[in-house]
């Protein structure tokens, strides 16, 4: 892996180890400029958003390093930070899931096994969060989908495509799982516009599912 895979282990045994207590490593130690000595306070956002961004980049550059941060539960990790942090560090946590799966058929496998899809969902659905991040939780979820049908083998996909109709609704989940466009060898400046177009598209069906689900719910009560 060379000094991108050396970078790995230095970010989850400081800077994306237990965030909220342990010491958090500066750039210059991460990169091996500076002594690797421990800071007493917590990590803030911008540090642990920081550490995300740098993991995002080694596993984009180097598929070996998917790899390494698989052998540190790198999924649960960042599930975890996805989940207790806030919008700086949500935000790169999604970047940095999909470089995670990306070339790693592991990492989408603890991706599963840790309900991923399900929790991320529970996120997008919430419609008293900030909507620029129920839109990237959107974007995830198409992006996911074409890194699950290109990567994950037909039966993930299936899987994924069943697990999503139970979450978002058959008509919410065809939509995901039907537009799937979004190849790394497309120019990122083509793709953007049409990624927002589409994650809009998905928050719309889902907040009429949500709503739909919620009205069959007050019929049925007594």
């Amino acid at each position: 892996m060379g000094a991108v895979g050396a970078v790995v282990p230095v970010l989850f045994e400081h800077s994306l180890r237990r965030v909220q207590d342990d010491g958090v490593v500066t750039v210059g130690q991460v990169l091996g400029l500076a002594p690797a000595v421990k800071l007493t306070n917590p990590a803030t956002d911008s540090e642990v958003a920081l550490a995300l961004r740098v993991l995002e980049g080694c596993c984009l550059l180097c598929r070996d390093c998917a790899a390494a941060a698989h052998r540190y539960d790198a999924v649960k990790v960042l599930l975890n930070i996805l989940l207790t942090r806030g919008m700086l560090e949500q935000t790169a946590c999604l970047d940095t899931l999909l470089a995670l799966m990306v070339d790693s058929s592991e990492n989408m496998m603890d991706f599963k096994e840790h309900e991923g899809l399900n929790k991320i969902v529970d996120l997008v659905k919430d419609t008293q969060r900030d909507d620029h991040l129920r839109l990237k939780f959107a974007e995830f979820l198409l992006l996911f989908s074409t890194c699950a049908s290109e990567n994950g083998g037909g039966t993930f996909f299936f899987s994924m495509q069943e697990d999503l109709k139970n979450f978002v609704g058959g008509k919410c989940a065809s939509y995901i799982c039907s537009t799937i466009f979004f190849s790394s060898t497309l120019d990122s400046e083509v793709t953007e516009p049409e990624l927002s177009f589409h994650a809009k598209h998905v928050l719309d069906l889902l907040d009429g599912y949500v709503y739909d689900t919620v009205a069959q719910q007050d019929v049925i009560s007594p």
